[in-house]
């Protein structure tokens, strides 16, 4: 064969392998939106498979499906769409760490918070904790099966807590009387105060 011959050949081969690589993109494609088709077809017929929970917009009610994974975000294309200010398209994706959490982790640097705590990259989210993103806060409620456990709310002590804290740690209370007194019908040995009850009990058993 010529030189000329053997040019035209590479050229052509060249050509060859572009369009069987262009069609095997084509057949991963289509193989991929028909996986997806039948796995939203599965979720339509049966909608408890994978489910984990259900998460919940604090401001409308609105509430959507929550499964192992997905996204969050403004787009029509996310798990969980929340049209609101400030939130992207693509906000933040989410995972089950299973015995764990939800693991959350903001897209690009995206504002997110979870119980009003900013992460640096990912934050796991326990059932009842409240996911802030742009102006959307949302309210995760996980299925007992998870094993997830809730979010404990802590309550600050109020100003009764604290003066009963003083009671105990100082012996006495806000206003300077023995918490043991007579008064009080109670009295322990060996406690500031008790030793001048303990003798009138005596005399009145006496009596």
């Amino acid at each position: 064969m010529s030189r000329e011959g053997y040019e035209i050949l590479a050229l052509l081969m060249r050509y060859v392998f572009l369009l069987l690589g262009v069609l095997i993109v084509y057949r991963a494609y289509v193989w991929l939106y028909k996986d997806h088709r039948a796995f939203q077809r599965t979720l339509s017929e049966q909608p408890q498979i994978g489910r984990i929970g259900e998460i919940t917009d604090e401001k409308t009610g609105k509430t959507w499906p929550l499964y192992q994974e997905g996204l969050i975000g403004s787009g029509s294309g996310c798990d969980i769409s929340v049209r609101r200010k400030g939130l992207r398209r693509k906000h933040a994706v989410y995972r089950l760490v299973p015995g764990k959490g939800v693991l959350v982790t903001p897209v690009r640097r995206a504002r997110l918070s979870v119980d009003d705590v900013q992460p640096r990259k990912s934050a796991l989210a326990l059932s009842g904790s409240v996911l802030r993103l742009g102006n959307a806060s949302l309210v995760l409620r996980l299925n007992p099966e998870t094993g997830i456990p809730e979010r404990t709310q802590i309550i600050p002590p109020s100003e009764d807590d604290e003066s009963w804290m003083r009671l105990f740690k100082d012996g006495a209370d806000p206003d300077g009387s023995d918490p043991l007194s007579p008064l009080n019908g109670s009295a322990v040995p060996g406690y500031p105060g008790a030793d001048a009850f303990l003798p009138d009990q005596k005399e009145r058993k006496k009596e």
